[in-house]
């Protein structure tokens, strides 16, 4: 994922190195196959099947299996890592950085842990979704630290 996030365009890169998109692809060249690795990446991020995945972009089962199958297949890491968050958090109760801050989950979320299984899931995919689209660099010293 970090050589995704060097390439520049995550999402362009991940569908040419499924071999969705030719070597050299850009956005404006590709943006439609940019756009299914974008919708599906964070579809799946997010904990969506394929049959979500089929709904969300007007395709068939198959499709969708195989599109979801290369991304879980690319990124391994990063859903195993995925996976380890989510448990540490409805474990502990709150989520911390490597610089040791902490998100707390509420009585609320405790209490109800689909509600907190989801608010985690919002608090990951915000940072996710801010290292890939505002601060890369930042996201490559915090992976690498």
């Amino acid at each position: 994922m970090i050589s995704a996030v060097k390439y520049g365009d995550p999402y362009i890169y991940t569908a040419i190195q499924v071999g969705a998109a030719p070597a050299g692809a850009r956005k404006k060249t590709h943006g439609k196959v940019r756009e299914i690795y974008k919708q599906s990446f964070l579809a799946i991020a997010y904990k969506q099947t394929p049959v979500g995945l089929r709904g969300k972009l007007g395709c068939s089962l198959s499709e969708a299996s195989f599109i979801h199958n290369q991304l879980e297949t690319l990124y391994d890491k990063y859903f195993k890592w995925s996976e380890g968050i989510i448990a540490q958090g409805s474990i502990k109760g709150y989520l911390e950085s490597k610089f040791g801050w902490r998100y707390y989950l509420t009585s609320r979320e405790k209490v109800n842990p689909r509600v907190k299984k989801k608010n985690i899931m919002d608090v990951k995919m915000f940072l996710f979704i801010l290292i890939f689209n505002f601060v890369p660099k930042l996201a490559l010293y915090l992976i690498t630290v």
